[in-house]
């Protein structure tokens, strides 16, 4: 049986966590009222780096987080989903 391994969750300039597999970053993103189209205060985020020399991220779904699991919580489920399919 081989033992899961998660990424570290790191913290982002703007207070937001984060973790980075592969080429791309999973981010919990919370919104301020006038942005939160939504109505959720939370999003999950899921964005390619655009190469490997810069932090730069490339446009991709903010998915409104409609529960109140944790963070570290989403960001894990998110990750395992997203390794399924490079395995």
């Amino acid at each position: 049986m081989t033992q899961n391994t998660f990424p570290a969750i790191e913290i982002d300039g703007s207070g937001q966590p984060f973790i980075r597999f592969e080429n791309v970053r999973i981010t919990i993103s919370k919104r301020p009222a006038d942005k939160d189209w939504e109505g959720v205060d939370r999003y999950l985020t899921i964005r390619a780096y655009r190469d490997n020399t810069t932090n730069h991220v490339l446009m991709g779904p903010d998915i409104p987080i409609r529960n109140d699991r944790s963070d570290a919580d989403i960001l894990m489920a998110a990750y395992m989903m997203l390794k399924l399919t490079v395995a």
